[in-house]
């Protein structure tokens, strides 16, 4: 098992600030068992889910980050396992680019290559090897897919970077069996290997050259941006992504411990909104509403109506459409707009964005009340603007504080499709 044990380049175990951080958190002396739940626990939550520069970083640049994806978590790991003494090895694989859909929007998915590295880290543990691919999510970013991009009732889920089989529970917690929660967006598997250094050598990372200069210094900020605004929805704060000199969460360092990077956080109230409505019709009756999406003008004070794009029948993941819009007599804009999430009766959500510039992600989930005869309407709004796109969107629309009006626009859609189906409704029992 000694070459599963050792130090690499990028499992530096042996830097000052992995062992300050072993010795504060007294992992080296616990059982196995129990050692590999703390180490694990550490990675998925006070590590948070970002985009880091490469994925061939080592240990102790993911750990002084503060953040890390599939690939920097794993070397993380990877190395604090080793350190005290647990053997694990890593595996390697690819994931559709489909995982990454929602995170990644507009031109930049179009732009993005079709298969991604992708890899997790297998502990040996009670003489068999054990997978440990759901450390890769923190809870708080989790909750936040849960609560803002699918309903409650989701179970298979793919996009945002999630693949599981089970959104409301996925198996991330560590017990002694397999972890996974990309699992479903593997398409290629490339089998394990000693240790990642290994790995990339053999198999490269995901962007070299002019793409990689470009994921370094601007996708992976935007990606990131992403990623905090649905952490915060879901009760956490990590935005932007600015390290500050504060202890992880899960127990205080001594004075003389190395201090985790955390990230800055952001004001909800930015970047989120959700209104909420009551609404006397039956959920499919209120999705095909929603989702006739040339008729929107009915209902929006903004928005005065949609094109579908190449498609027919009703609209479905993947489909495209561009949405046309109007404030006062001369401002005009549109902006495209591509379905992400399609369940009738309980879930319609796409993105937009413009000049290949992520915008928005608009979101409208449906829960049944009294027996399936009314609908709990709740319309959401995350805004996914960069500074760019902020200038830019201001000058187009007039409108400064995004979040503000569209709160007070929100309501005034949510009434207006609820007094339409409320009138039609009577109307119809009338006759």
């Amino acid at each position: 098992m000694d070459r599963y044990l050792r130090p690499t380049a990028l499992l530096d175990h042996r830097h000052p600030s992995l062992q300050e951080l072993v010795d504060a958190r007294g992992w080296a002396d616990l059982d196995a068992t129990e050692a590999i739940g703390a180490i694990y626990t550490f990675v998925r939550d006070e590590i948070a889910f970002g985009y880091n520069a490469a994925d061939d970083v080592p240990a102790s640049a993911v750990l002084a980050d503060g953040y890390g994806q599939c690939n920097t978590k794993t070397t993380l790991l990877m190395a604090l396992l080793r350190a005290v003494g647990v053997p694990v090895r890593f595996h390697g694989a690819t994931v559709h680019k489909r995982l990454q859909r929602g995170v990644v929007r507009g031109l930049l998915y179009r732009l993005a290559p079709a298969d991604i590295i992708h890899s997790w880290a297998e502990v040996h543990h009670d003489d068999r090897w054990v997978g440990l691919e759901g450390v890769i999510l923190d809870t708080a970013y989790l909750n936040g897919v849960r609560t803002t991009i699918a309903t409650p009732r989701t179970r298979a889920f793919l996009g945002y970077g999630v693949g599981t089989d089970d959104l409301a529970d996925p198996p991330v917690d560590w017990n002694g069996t397999d972890t996974a929660i990309q699992a479903t967006g593997v398409n290629h598997d490339y089998g394990v290997y000693d240790d990642p250094d290994t790995f990339y050598r053999s198999r490269g990372t995901n962007l070299t050259g002019p793409r990689a200069w470009l994921f370094r210094n601007r996708v992976r900020h935007v990606m990131n941006r992403r990623v905090a605004t649905i952490r915060t929805a879901g009760g956490g704060s990590a935005c932007p992504f600015a390290p500050t000199a504060q202890p992880p969460l899960a127990g205080p360092l001594p004075r003389s411990g190395p201090a985790v990077h955390r990230l800055e956080p952001v004001m909800a109230s930015d970047v989120h909104v959700e209104e909420t409505i009551d609404i006397g019709a039956p959920p499919q009756t209120v999705y095909d509403t929603i989702t006739d999406v040339a008729r929107w003008g009915r209902f929006s004070p903004e928005c005065t109506g949609a094109t579908v794009v190449h498609d027919n029948g009703p609209l479905r993941v993947g489909s495209r459409f561009r949405g046309h819009n109007r404030r006062g007599p001369i401002r005009r804009w549109t902006t495209h707009c591509t379905v992400t999430a399609a369940e009738p009766g309980r879930l319609f959500t796409f993105d937009t964005a413009a000049i290949g510039l992520p915008v928005a992600t608009w979101s409208y989930r449906l829960e049944p009340l009294d027996g399936g005869t009314s609908t709990r309407l709740t319309e959401v709004w995350h805004d996914d603007r960069g500074p760019l796109m902020r200038t830019i969107a201001v000058a187009a629309s007039g409108v400064r504080d995004r979040a503000t009006h569209n709160r007070a626009s929100m309501r005034a859609t949510l009434a207006a499709v609820k007094d339409h189906l409320e009138t039609t409704s009577a109307s119809q029992q009338a006759s």
